[in-house]
């Protein structure tokens, strides 16, 4: 039987999706450049010496301590639709989400669309998986606001770095923790009809079609928007595991021995995260998350190798739960592809 030509739109949509890479990749070996400097300056010796402080033990207390974030963020996009699949399975596509987006070279959008997949492995509909993931990011986005403001006020009270540097970093705070949710709204609101195109394009390379008509997205988004109670209790428990990223940095600090509180950790991680979130264009925030350390760090007298150190057990952290999240995403995947019926 003759096989019929290829669609020359689904070509075009597959080529403008493989466009995006080179720019990733060019940030990507940016900021390795940018930590391979920083190691250098601040010497490899001292970093790994501060690294050994923490121990496979006081590792392991960490990485559990996010694991449990990540039940917490899974229950909160789980609000949006429990009609649509069980706890465990939000639980599950928020733990390949995060895992691909650290532990494959990838900017995050690209974790966001392989946590939207595998929400649908888990029994989703697909319109369903794409649209709440994207007004469960959002939602987080806000959901820091209120922590980078805590960090700031807590920075304004400590005195750290005087008042130049105090203005000088609630400023970029406050750009850093804003910009990225209103862009994200603003592409929502102007541009949903590029992002169903966008969608559309990924799900055929995928080897899928995108089924739904136009507009559909931008209809079950509001729709979702419109659950006023689901879209309450995600802000609220995404502000709580935000809060409880800087109770997880001051933990790390306290188990290779720094006597560095709980409110200078707050301080620290809650514009750290913001640093992370406007440089989403940077696969793992490469180089990005490392200086951030290093220069907040300092305003508290951490020293920059302990800094250093951190950003990388924390690199180390997600790895640890990365890898095998991706690994087991693509074989649940490989396992479908071969109960479906050869063509």
């Amino acid at each position: 039987m003759e096989t019929a030509p290829p669609d020359p739109s689904t070509i075009r949509a597959d080529v403008s999706a493989r466009r995006p890479a080179m720019p990733v990749l060019i940030a990507l070996l940016c900021g390795a450049g940018g930590l391979l400097w920083l190691l250098v300056h601040v010497g490899v010796v001292p970093v790994l010496v501060a690294v050994q402080r923490l121990g496979l033990g006081g590792f392991s207390v960490v990485v559990v301590f996010h694991l449990g974030l990540i039940v917490a963020m899974g229950w909160a996009w789980w609000l949006h639709g429990p009609d649509q699949a069980s706890a465990s399975g939000f639980v599950f596509a928020r733990f390949v989400r995060d895992s691909a987006a650290e532990a494959l070279p990838l900017a995050q959008v690209g974790g966001f669309v392989v946590g939207g997949r595998a929400l649908v492995l888990a029994g989703s509909g697909g319109l369903f998986a794409a649209a709440s993931t994207l007004v469960d990011i959002t939602i987080e986005a806000f959901a820091k606001l209120p922590y980078t403001l805590l960090g700031l006020a807590l920075l304004a009270v400590s005195g750290a770095g005087g008042q130049d540097v105090l203005w000088l970093v609630a400023a970029l705070g406050l750009g850093l923790v804003l910009l990225p949710p209103i862009a994200f709204v603003l592409v929502q609101a102007r541009a949903t009809r590029w992002i169903e195109r966008l969608a559309a394009a990924l799900v055929r390379r995928m080897g899928g079609a995108w089924p739904f008509d136009a507009g559909a997205l931008s209809a079950e988004i509001a729709r979702l928007y419109g659950r006023r109670a689901a879209v309450a209790g995600g802000f609220c428990i995404h502000a709580a595991t935000w809060l409880l990223s800087g109770v997880e940095l001051w933990l790390m600090l306290h188990l290779m021995g720094s006597d560095l509180g709980l409110a200078p950790a707050i301080v620290i991680d809650s514009l750290l995260n913001g640093l992370r979130g406007f440089a989403f264009a940077i696969p793992g925030a490469l180089g990005v998350q490392e200086a951030g350390y290093v220069a907040l760090g300092a305003l508290f007298a951490v020293p920059p190798e302990m800094a250093v150190a951190i950003s990388l057990l924390r690199r180390g952290r997600d790895l640890s739960y990365g890898v095998p999240g991706v690994l087991l995403w693509q074989a649940i995947e490989g396992r479908r592809l071969r109960r479906q019926p050869a063509e």
